[in-house]
């Protein structure tokens, strides 16, 4: 886990790795949330972040990838679910988005 000064980072990168997706730059997004996760290799923001830029870029096997690390850091949180959804809906992947 990063310290205090590396988590106000770490939300520093988030913030700007959710603003670059949001503005459809997916590569720029994957960096900032790369730099959050070499901060901290448990941040659910960036490994989502990072799952549904994956997803958005069709590197499906990526997307999962991020995704399981998060399911197995924190099963419970809807977000981790809502993101493994649409990215199993976007890989076509209906029968897991259902699961």
């Amino acid at each position: 886990m990063a310290d205090a000064l590396g988590q106000q980072d770490v939300a520093t990168l988030i913030e700007i790795g959710e603003s670059l997706l949001a503005q459809g730059d997916l590569e720029a997004s994957l960096h900032a949330f790369d730099g959050a996760l070499t901060a901290d290799a448990t941040s659910l923001p960036g490994l989502l972040g990072s799952a549904v830029a994956f997803s958005q870029l069709g590197m499906h096997a990526d997307a999962y990838r991020y995704l399981d690390v998060a399911t197995s850091i924190a099963p419970e949180p809807p977000a981790v679910w809502r993101t493994a959804t649409s990215v199993a809906l976007a890989a076509g992947d209906g029968p897991t988005a259902e699961e």
